[in-house]
């Protein structure tokens, strides 16, 4: 018998999922797809927007390095802020800066200093945003459901970003970036109104920086770092490769919507059946292959082969996510949720930062196979995420 000729079962079913905006996970969920359908269509055109702007491309390293470098500056700052108002008014303060940020990136016109001072803004705002939103859902999810609803919070955002870069790209060939850049603020003021519907956490800062800046949680950071440099792959150095080699809005805007839709299958599927003995093992696994797909990018020279890369950097990327995250959202329960926030904020940045720099090096001193040379380097930072994870899941 089929599950719907069961009318009990299916009733069972529904009284599970169905969607109640006072239950907070859920409007968190929301406010996750409708924010990320907003970021997805303008985040993968970043790159080639500052390389339209006549931005170098070690320059266009360095404008994510004040971006990301911002966020180590005010990670402390901004956790304090968290404890004093909650956490769902922290990520609601960052909404200004989110929006002066792409505002502002409408009015620049060339490589100039003031592109900096708009990422210093960007940076402000989305460290506010992230602070406050990674504390929330470490709070509403629950225990024994920590895989499934951490592939539930990853998921929601994927589907989103399935069809928003494709969409953006749309918008950029049809219009203007300018248009593409009020469509996402309109979209982002849309996603906080979940944000009404329920109560307020708070929750002190109950330790010092040298509380959990210590060698004890020296694991932790060392894979924060790593982590964070491996997302240089996804969020600068692929969509800059696509804008220099394969070109082309569309083109770019499409292989960021499959990417998204791998991520979105995996978070999905495995986020019901990985659970916290099998963590370590996927996360090695992912990774290991995730690896491999860095190297592959740098061969890629068709929009086809874009998109089949693409696709599998998209399914096993998100296989390292959800084990990872799960993991972080105990830690930060088990201990101080804002302030291991706060820390992981900065362990990430220090990663990111340093293959910046990195990128930054190889294209300024090795004029030969740049870009294979900079995945090269994604991939050593995906190794050892692989090696570092696997040691800090292991020791709890």
């Amino acid at each position: 018998m089929r599950f719907f000729d069961s009318p009990v079962r299916f009733t069972e079913w529904c009284d599970v999922h169905r969607i109640d905006l006072q239950q907070e996970i859920q409007e968190i969920y929301l406010h996750r797809f409708m924010f990320q359908l907003a970021l997805g269509t303008v985040t993968i055109f970043l790159p080639l927007y500052l390389y339209d702007l006549g931005f170098a491309v070690p320059q266009i390293f360095l404008f994510f390095a004040v971006y990301y470098g911002t966020f180590i500056v005010c990670s402390w700052m901004v956790a304090h802020l968290t404890a004093r108002i909650g956490y769902k008014h922290t990520s609601f303060v960052a909404s200004p800066f989110i929006l002066g940020f792409y505002l502002l990136l409408r009015s620049l016109d060339a490589a100039t200093p003031t592109a900096y001072l708009v990422a210093v803004l960007g940076g402000i705002g989305f460290i506010t945003y992230w602070i406050g939103m990674n504390a929330e859902m470490a709070r509403s999810s629950h225990d024994g459901h920590r895989e499934e609803e951490t592939g539930y919070f990853l998921s929601m955002p994927l589907i989103a970003s399935v069809l928003s870069p494709f969409i953006g790209g749309m918008i950029i060939e049809l219009f203007t970036f300018n248009v593409l850049f009020l469509f996402t603020v309109l979209l982002i003021m849309l996603s906080y109104l979940p944000f009404l519907l329920s109560r307020e956490h708070h929750s002190g800062m109950q330790v010092s920086p040298g509380d959990i800046f210590n060698r004890d949680h020296l694991t932790d950071f060392l894979v924060f770092a790593a982590r964070g440099a491996n997302g240089m792959g996804e969020k600068v150095l692929w969509p800059l490769y696509l804008a220099v080699v394969v070109t082309g809005a569309l083109n770019i805007g499409g292989a960021g919507s499959i990417m998204a839709l791998g991520g979105a299958v995996t978070s999905i599927a495995l986020g019901k059946y990985i659970t916290a003995d099998t963590r370590s093992q996927v996360l090695v696994t992912g990774a290991t292959i995730t690896a491999a797909t860095w190297i592959a990018m740098a061969f890629v020279t068709t929009p086809l082969h874009a998109f089949v890369i693409s696709f599998i950097n998209g399914l096993v990327y998100f296989v390292t996510t959800i084990p990872l995250y799960s993991e972080v959202l105990e830690r930060a329960e088990q201990e101080d949720i804002i302030e291991y926030f706060a820390f992981r904020e900065i362990a990430l940045c220090t990663g990111r930062l340093i293959i910046l720099g990195v990128f930054a090096a190889v294209f300024l001193y090795a004029p030969q196979n740049t870009f294979l040379l900079a995945f090269i380097t994604v991939t050593a930072a995906s190794l050892a995420m692989a090696v570092l994870g696997r040691r800090l899941i292991r020791s709890r």
